[in-house]
């Protein structure tokens, strides 16, 4: 799997702590880059829960009605009662070790 992993942080900014880098639509070009979600392994856990783990590239992200800037990161999504959950992670080591600690289900008929 390592041999496939993305650069996550090769566009990571400087952001101080506590600071929010903000931008509305127009402010910024076409070609500024989103984030772009790969998935690294995925699995069904805490009974019929899909759990992803991903990489997600730094870029622009829809933030309401303005874009935020999200530098790069490691994941675990899931969706609970059609809400998106997410524990993130800028090392990929602790990302996996959460991965590994949900259990997984075995789907029955």
């Amino acid at each position: 799997m390592e041999n496939n992993m993305p650069d996550v942080h090769c566009l990571d900014r400087v952001i101080p702590p506590g600071k929010t880098l903000l931008a509305e639509y127009g402010e910024i070009a076409a070609d500024d880059p989103r984030p772009i979600e790969t998935v690294l392994n995925s699995k069904i856990g805490w009974g019929r829960t899909p759990l992803r783990l991903v990489a997600i590239t730094a870029g622009w992200s829809i933030a309401g009605s303005m874009l935020r800037w999200d530098n790069g990161c490691f994941a675990v999504l899931y969706e609970i009662d059609g809400a998106r959950h997410a524990n993130r992670y800028v090392e990929f080591g602790p990302a996996l070790d959460r991965f590994n600690r949900i259990p997984t289900s075995e789907i029955l008929p």
